[in-house]
């Protein structure tokens, strides 16, 4: 199944935040599997929120255009 950026985004937060509630809900055996959720989604992140025309890392910038390649990013495009 392809997604876009935007959709990359909102199932990356979703997993984060689903890692943070499983952390806060529990103690012991509860917190370690909410921080491996959590460092899942980082994972997630890292790999997903790329440049679709060069490949390079966005970072935190949400610009038009891409800092490295300059091409225009498409947030809704399915790559």
């Amino acid at each position: 199944m392809k997604l876009s950026l935007r959709q990359k985004e909102y199932v990356d937060a979703a997993i984060l935040i689903a890692g943070i509630l499983i952390m806060l809900a529990g103690n012991g055996i509860l917190v370690l599997a909410g921080t491996l959720v959590t460092f899942g989604a980082l994972a997630l992140h890292i790999y997903w929120w790329r440049c679709p025309h060069c490949g390079q890392f966005l970072g935190r910038d949400k610009g038009e255009y891409c800092q490295h390649c300059g091409k225009k990013i498409d947030y809704d495009k399915k790559a």
